[in-house]
């Protein structure tokens, strides 16, 4: 009689047991994940900070926290709580005691340039005897900006370079002597008569003044992420992103006002990526910010009609500065009148090697080949 007793005493506390963990596995208890940074550039490893509390006097014997990412983040190799397929997925387990909070870094490689984002975080536990599934989804908000990859500085420079040539050449840049803006690095376009030599004599490197201007020639950047054929060659429209993004910011830097139109889609917002003439720092990651957002899975509009519902905002002085691997024909002939008007204006065709990439019936533009290797 008394086993019985006892048989029933322990079924009881059991169930009681159970029930109360079932009841309050949740009840003070939080995760959240977030970026350490907010921005980042491919190549860069950024933080990931996970933190889950439980504040409340019964210890969690097993806690399984799972999230997913863009499988363009990448989780270390040696990270064997992780894995890949059309995304990374991650499941950590914890085991906390009363009142206690545990943080883990994990370090992320940023492969490629985009927008990413983590919207929520599974929990999941056991009974306290391992018989019941317990689980929630709580929604959160962490993002991360992966602005464009920088081109190779050589390679870049041949391009600046023309542009810069160009905008001397066109005498619609006037400085003003009272206007001292700052001090930056010699490039061999500069006069002698510039030059800093207490500045250099500092630095032991060629120093010049630039000066803000009365009347400054501004340049338009026209990306084009609209692709000939049947096939979609993604990294021809990444490369041209990315000589958008170095060219945008070595213009800048050097004082020249800049805007851009391109019929890539926000991600967010579905809109074309376009930007006043503008200069400055906050510029700068402005159009970087937008860049980024770029989604290629969605269709890019006709460019020849983007262009003309925005050439009213254009300065009537503007040098152009066309990045396009697609050359069809009405591409060709809407660049060449535009060129008519902007002596000097180039057109960069990034290209694969083996295929044909000058196009033929433009000839009022600069161009210049830029093989992209697969």
């Amino acid at each position: 009689m008394e086993i019985v007793l006892m048989l029933a005493g322990a079924g009881i506390s059991y169930m009681i047991i159970e029930r109360i963990y079932v009841k309050f596995w949740l009840k003070g208890l939080s995760a959240e994940i977030g970026f350490a940074n907010e921005y980042a550039t491919p190549g860069d490893i950024v933080n990931l900070v996970e933190v889950v509390t439980n504040e409340k006097w019964m210890p969690l014997h097993f806690i399984n926290v799972k999230f997913q990412l863009d499988r363009n983040l990448k989780f270390d190799n040696k990270d064997s709580n992780s894995v890949v397929s059309d995304k990374s997925y991650k499941n950590d387990v914890f085991s906390l005691l009363f009142y206690q909070k545990i943080t883990r870094t994990i370090p992320l490689l940023c492969k490629k340039r985009g927008y990413y984002t983590i919207d929520k975080i599974e929990l999941l536990s056991m009974g306290l005897f391992m018989n019941d599934i317990l689980s929630v989804t709580i929604p959160i908000s962490s993002e991360l900006v992966v602005y464009p990859a920088f081109v190779n500085t050589d390679t870049v420079e041949v391009p600046f370079r023309k542009i810069m040539g160009a905008i001397i050449t066109n005498r619609h840049i006037y400085e003003d002597p009272f206007e001292f803006r700052g001090i930056r690095d010699y490039q061999d376009y500069d006069s002698m008569d510039k030059i800093n030599w207490k500045a250099t004599a500092k630095t032991s490197e060629l120093k010049v003044n630039f000066y803000d201007y009365t009347a400054s020639q501004e340049v338009c950047i026209l990306l084009n992420l609209e692709y000939e054929g049947m096939l979609k060659y993604e990294s021809l429209l990444e490369e041209s992103i990315s000589i958008a993004a170095s060219l945008m910011q070595m213009l800048i830097e050097s004082g020249v006002s800049t805007s851009i139109i391109c019929n890539g889609k926000d991600i967010l917002t579905d809109e074309n990526i376009l930007f006043n003439c503008g200069n400055g720092f906050d510029h700068i990651n402005s159009i970087n910010l937008g860049l980024a957002r770029i989604d290629l899975k969605k269709p890019a509009d006709d460019f020849p009609e983007l262009i003309s519902d925005n050439l009213s905002k254009i300065s009537n002085n503007a040098l152009y500065i066309l990045i396009s691997s697609c050359k069809n024909s009405k591409m060709q002939e809407e660049y060449n009148r535009m060129c008519s008007d902007s002596k000097g204006s180039i057109w960069i065709v990034p290209y694969n090697a083996g295929f044909d990439w000058e196009p033929k019936n433009c000839e009022l533009a600069d161009i210049i080949s830029w093989e992209v290797l697969l």
